[in-house]
């Protein structure tokens, strides 16, 4: 039987599509052409930014340039806000890069604000599903040491918490580098994936959702 799922991306420019096809989406529109194709199932997207439209189904959460903290107060709306039943995040790039630039937020910081976020989306959907992105690598190597180390944090955090099972991380960084060519194959600048980028994101996200059942 065919269901509707309401699905909740969350991030900042690269959610946008950054990078790629002006107004295709980035990863949020290839996804929902995977999935609408290969299972026939309506996704219904929710969130209050519609930048980068790609057709009917172009709703986010967040905004470009923004941290952990900054899209916190998004996300503590949209997910009361709308009804969703899968959120899928990536996060945490503009930590990275604002760290390596010497701003404020630290690696401590950004794991205090991404607990904040999950725990947003836990007490006001406590069955709904989270996709947790370890981000995209960058081309600049001192930011791609951070991203690293920043990865590697949030998914032991995320591994410790006592509601970990319904968080299931993609690490979107090993993904990108499993082909030797990332950095130019997959992206458009330092930090934004190419339209191939984003069709390989994509292509892991559908079958994380899949491996879910949806």
């Amino acid at each position: 039987m065919t269901i509707a799922l309401n699905v909740m991306f969350v991030g900042d420019s690269i959610t946008q599509g950054t990078g790629g096809t002006t107004n295709f989406g980035g990863y949020r529109g290839m996804l929902l052409s995977i999935k609408a194709s290969y299972q026939g199932i309506p996704y219904r997207t929710c969130g209050s930014n519609t930048l980068n439209l790609f057709g009917g189904e172009n709703k986010w959460c967040g905004a470009t340039g923004y941290r952990i903290d900054q899209i916190n107060p998004e996300v503590q709306r949209d997910c009361v806000q709308f009804p969703w039943d899968v959120a899928l995040l990536h996060v945490g790039t503009n930590d990275a890069t604002q760290r390596n630039s010497g701003g404020t937020p630290t690696l401590a910081t950004s794991q205090a604000n991404l607990t904040i976020m999950l725990d947003y989306l836990r007490a006001a959907n406590p069955t709904g599903k989270v996709v947790f992105m370890e981000i995209v690598p960058s081309r600049n190597a001192a930011v791609d040491t951070l991203i690293d180390a920043q990865n590697t944090a949030f998914a032991t955090q995320i591994a410790a918490r006592a509601d970990a099972a319904y968080i299931t991380i993609v690490d979107m960084s090993a993904t990108f580098k499993a082909n030797a060519n990332w950095t130019t194959e997959y992206m458009a600048d330092d930090t934004h994936p190419s339209n191939y980028g984003y069709r390989v994101m994509a292509v892991t996200l559908a079958n994380a959702l899949t491996a879910l059942g949806y």
